[in-house]
C-alpha cells in the first residue's frame, strides 16, 4: 500500500515491484490540486527487461582487414583467436565485438538480461508473439561466452541474441 499526501496533492494506492522496478501501480486516489478527484493506472509495456547492450557479431568475407578496422580505426583490443573468428573488447566485457569468417549480411546484436528466469519469460513472451525463437546449445553459449543464450530474427529480419550470465575478463581495456 502507498500513500502520499500534502497541503493540496494526494495519492493512495498499491506499487508492485519487479525485476529491480516497477512492474505496476494503481492509485485509486490522485488529487494534483484541491477538489481533483482522478484514478491512475500504470503498467509496464516492455516485454522484455533488457540489462545492457553486450555484443555485436559480425560477419566479414576479409578477416584481416576486418580486424585491422577493429584496432587501427576503433581502437579495439583483440582478446582472443577462435575457429575463424576474432573477439575484441572496448572495456571490461569479455568481448564487444565479434569478427568471422561469413556473409557480411550475418550480423547479431546481443542484448543481456539479469538472469536466467527473465531469459526464459522472454522466450515465452516473443514465442506468444510469433517470433520463433531458438534456444542456444552449447556450444553457441560458449562462442558467445554466456551461460544462457536465445536468438531470434526481429520484424527487419536482423538477428538478436537475449544472453544472461556473460563473462567478464576481469580487465578494463
Amino acid at each position: 500500500d502507498f500513500e502520499l499526501s500534502g497541503k493540496s496533492f494526494a495519492a493512495s494506492g498499491t506499487i508492485k515491484l519487479g525485476n529491480g522496478g516497477l512492474s505496476s501501480a494503481k492509485f485509486g486516489k490522485v488529487a494534483l490540486n484541491r477538489g481533483d478527484a482522478a484514478r491512475v493506472d500504470i503498467a509496464r509495456q516492455g516485454l522484455i527487461d533488457l540489462l545492457d547492450i553486450r555484443y555485436v557479431r559480425l560477419g566479414t568475407r576479409n578477416l584481416d582487414a576486418a580486424d585491422r578496422f577493429a584496432r587501427e580505426v576503433v581502437g579495439l583490443e583483440l582478446a582472443r583467436v577462435e575457429a575463424g573468428a576474432r573477439y575484441y573488447r572496448s572495456d571490461d566485457r569479455d568481448h564487444t565485438l565479434v569478427y568471422f569468417e561469413g556473409d557480411p549480411r550475418d550480423h547479431t546484436v546481443g542484448f543481456e538480461l539479469r538472469d536466467a528466469t527473465l531469459l526464459q519469460a522472454a522466450a515465452a513472451a516473443l514465442s506468444d508473439q510469433g517470433f520463433a525463437v531458438t534456444q542456444g546449445s552449447a556450444d553457441a553459449c560458449e562462442q558467445r561466452r554466456v551461460r544462457g543464450v536465445l536468438s531470434f530474427n526481429d520484424l527487419s529480419g536482423n538477428r538478436i541474441d537475449l544472453v544472461e550470465r556473460p563473462h567478464h575478463s576481469g580487465q578494463r581495456h
